[in-house]
């Protein structure tokens, strides 16, 4: 599905460069709106793509800067197509507007799929599946331990149901050992998870 939005934009791409190219009169039209979308969408693409050969580096967020020149070409992308067509009543242009909102149709869809069903696309671990397991089998008195401060436990679970260890940087083993000790006496079943534990 990228593959056709990828060359939608790539057409719109070239569709706009022509156009600026016929109405400048020179055969370069030197560092045109048209020419800087295009370098807006191709050279983080290309940066991103030499970083992740060295080590696996891509996220989606990283590109979200490239998103309003993607748009930006996506739509003469798009309409390109209805340049070559002079009759809006013809069979043609009926073809071309049905498949252009099937495209539409079914990237919304398989995104959403996607975004609520597949845990590949998750943008966090399943924070809420973890502490609904955890209140099914905690009792009043338990407690968790993370080994990593990450926010997510004590927001979902509640601040006074788990705490970090070590809580500081660098650790200071005797401040550790106390509060350790102190969890053991005060609860009576300690949960354990360990960084990376959801991942």
């Amino acid at each position: 599905m990228w593959i056709a939005f990828l060359l939608l934009a790539l057409v719109g791409l070239t569709s706009a460069f022509m156009s600026a190219r016929h109405s400048s009169g020179h055969p370069v039209p030197g560092f045109s709106p048209v020419l800087i979308m295009g370098l807006i969408l191709l050279i983080p693409l290309l940066v991103i793509y030499l970083i992740s050969l060295r080590r696996p580096a891509f996220h989606e967020r990283y590109l979200i800067g490239i998103v309003p020149a993607y748009l930006a070409l996506l739509a003469p992308g798009i309409a390109a197509p209805y340049a070559v067509i002079h009759t809006p009543s013809s069979a043609l242009y009926r073809l071309i507007n049905g498949l252009a909102l099937a495209l539409v149709l079914y990237g919304s869809a398989q995104s959403l799929y996607h975004y609520h069903y597949d845990p590949a696309f998750a943008k966090a671990p399943d924070w809420r599946g973890l502490v609904r397991g955890l209140q099914a089998r905690m009792a009043p008195s338990d407690l968790v331990i993370q080994n990593y401060p990450d926010p997510a436990l004590p927001y979902y679970l509640g601040p006074s149901r788990s705490i970090a260890l070590p809580a500081r940087n660098p650790i200071d083993p005797l401040a550790e050992h106390q509060t350790l000790r102190a969890v053991l006496d005060t609860y009576d079943h300690i949960w354990f998870l360990p960084s990376g534990g959801l991942s």
